[in-house]
């Protein structure tokens, strides 16, 4: 149940503050009273009223005394103030104004008066603070699409690359390609086509690619593995990369979402390929392990090119442009790839790790429940 409004009046003379207050409680406000400005500077301390109704003449401090106090304090500088007084002529008023408050009431006063000024004011004050969490939220939406958009460029470059590259080996080799390979590749840039049509489908209707709802499928992991590696193959191709795979079983099953899974493979991958050196070599090792009854999938991508700095190794998770590094061949990327996928593995409840060496390789472990 909502709370009542509080309401402070300050007031040096009590007859005036048993008044104001008898008013306020039968219209359900709770009252908090004090009798000089110090007092009232005292109980602000503590609580935050949702209105204050100031009279103007009081000894030692008056009322814009007070009222400036409270707008150059950055906690109470939003408590609306209205001054309650028995001098009526118009620059007293004005002043009243120029030192913060939001209305001037002349004593004597009536009391369906005083109340319909409260309520006025705390409408105000509700509609204010309403436009201020309102563009809050806007720019917590601005800073998810900018996120979204960045992840959604970032993991549709595999895929693009993909295509393109092979797209243009079929376009300019001038020897008629064999049906098989002409197979592999058509399928490739179909499978590359559809992991963009997916991507495009999530910025459509998702507002955090990241963290967008899991669609959990039973999968071939081997099989997986696989549709990744062949949409890479020809960035392989391109540096003569030496792609090996090796599985504990020719088919493994698993329960994840696959589009993730994907997205996590394909940036790993492409990463690999990126840092690896002419004729290097990509290792997958994927192998079952058990431990304390639980059972894991732990998936490895090893390669043996330039490794990580010891210097960024501590926070290459992180979304900084310090971790943007172009790739041996001059390769560009956003310096995003790590961070979008540890915020996918862990989506997933799984766990990743990262090490390296520089001018040795990088290995990167990933470990699901199987």
């Amino acid at each position: 149940m909502k709370k009542p409004p509080l309401i402070l009046i300050v007031d040096d003379i009590e007859y005036n503050i048993i008044l104001l207050n008898q008013i306020l409680l039968n219209f359900g406000y709770s009252v908090l009273t004090a009798m000089s400005g110090k007092k009232c500077l005292e109980i602000l301390e503590s609580e935050l009223p949702d209105i204050i109704l100031l009279d103007v003449i009081m000894p030692e401090l008056n009322g814009f005394d007070i009222s400036e106090r409270i707008k150059k304090n950055e906690r109470t500088k939003d408590i609306p103030i209205i001054f309650l007084s028995a001098i009526s002529d118009y620059e007293t008023k004005l002043k009243g104004l120029e030192k913060g408050a939001v209305d001037y009431i002349t004593k004597p006063y009536d009391d369906r008066e005083v109340i319909a000024r409260i309520q006025i004011h705390l409408r105000i004050k509700d509609l204010e603070q309403e436009k201020v969490q309102h563009i809050k939220k806007l720019e917590e939406l601005n800073k998810d699409k900018d996120s979204l958009l960045q992840v959604i460029a970032h993991d549709m470059r595999s895929p693009l690359t993909s295509i393109m590259l092979m797209s243009e080996f079929i376009m300019s080799t001038e020897k008629e390609i064999d049906k098989e390979k002409l197979n592999k590749y058509s399928a490739t840039i179909f499978n590359s086509s559809k992991k963009i049509l997916q991507l495009i489908n999530q910025l459509m209707n998702t507002n955090k690619v990241e963290t967008s709802k899991l669609e959990i499928t039973k999968f071939d992991l081997v099989k997986a593995i696989t549709q990744s590696t062949d949409l890479v193959s020809r960035l392989c191709d391109k540096k003569m990369i030496k792609l090996e795979k090796k599985f504990f079983a020719s088919e493994i099953y698993v329960d994840l979402d696959e589009s993730k899974l994907d997205q996590i493979l394909n940036n790993l991958l492409y990463n690999a390929i990126k840092f690896a050196n002419l004729n290097g070599l990509i290792q997958i090792n994927v192998e079952e392990i058990k431990e304390n009854h639980l059972n894991f999938i732990h998936i490895s991508i090893a390669d043996n090119g330039i490794g990580i700095p010891p210097d960024m190794l501590p926070e290459i998770f992180a979304k900084k442009p310090g971790n943007h590094r172009v790739g041996t061949q001059g390769e560009e990327g956003t310096g995003l790839g790590l961070s979008i996928t540890k915020n996918l593995v862990l989506n997933l409840n799984g766990k990743i790790e990262i090490e390296s060496e520089e001018n040795k390789g990088t290995t990167v472990h990933l470990y699901f429940y199987k």
